[in-house]
């Protein structure tokens, strides 16, 4: 239950917007087998960076004019509230509050200059935001490229490298199936023997002989 399976929260917050139907009623019981998972996926890792608590709070300063009393939809309002709850504890549940907090820009004067100059800010803030993320966060080129070259000598030199569990998505998406990914496994020191590839920031790297670096991320031989 990860990453979209995440969806299944969509159901405690579709319970308060209909009232407590029946139907959703049942379907938050048949969620509490679950239970103990549902609750450690809320309150995840702190090790990762978007689930730490408070984030959130920051991020939703975005959207705040959604929260205006005059602009809010009565019947999604508890709703709403508990997402915010959602996302000041794990921000990866942004993706389960917005489409329900977006209801409310429903009630949204949009021949308010005001609201008009700050779209207009929101907007270019998100444009200029993903320009940056694109060019000078990781995945850079020279990852991509290190990452590439890394497969490539596995699979000439029949070797197995460890991808660490923070390069997780990133090798996943070229086609690597990882072990871990998303958040850290248990005792993950022990899974740093031989060839690995994660980020330069890794604490458990230290001891490690480089073999070759881009801009984030390293490969390393950590013995073994």
């Amino acid at each position: 239950m990860f990453v979209w399976g995440f969806a299944v929260y969509y159901i405690y917050l579709f319970l308060l917007i209909s009232g407590f139907h029946l139907l959703y009623m049942l379907g938050v019981f048949s969620t509490f087998i679950f239970l103990p998972k549902i609750i450690g996926n809320l309150f995840a890792f702190n090790s990762v960076a978007e689930n730490k608590p408070i984030v959130g709070l920051f991020v939703l300063l975005f959207v705040c004019f959604l929260y205006i009393k005059k602009y809010r939809l009565k019947y999604t309002w508890y709703c709403i509230l508990l997402g915010t709850f959602f996302v000041i504890v794990n921000l990866k549940f942004i993706y389960i509050l917005i489409p329900i907090l977006l209801l409310n820009f429903a009630n949204v004067d949009l021949s308010n200059k005001n609201i008009k100059k700050f779209l207009f800010c929101l907007i270019s803030f998100g444009l200029i935001t993903t320009v940056y993320q694109t060019v000078f966060l990781f995945p850079s080129y020279s990852d991509y490229e290190l990452f590439r070259v890394t497969q490539t000598d596995n699979i000439l030199s029949n070797k197995n490298t460890y991808y660490s569990w923070s390069v997780g998505y990133f090798v996943r998406f070229h086609g690597v199936d990882q072990n871990h990914f998303g958040f850290p496994p248990r005792d993950q020191e022990k899974y740093f023997v031989g060839q690995v590839y994660t980020l330069k920031q890794d604490p458990f790297i230290q001891d490690c002989e480089i073999i070759s670096s881009a801009k984030n991320t390293v490969l390393v031989n950590c013995g073994g």
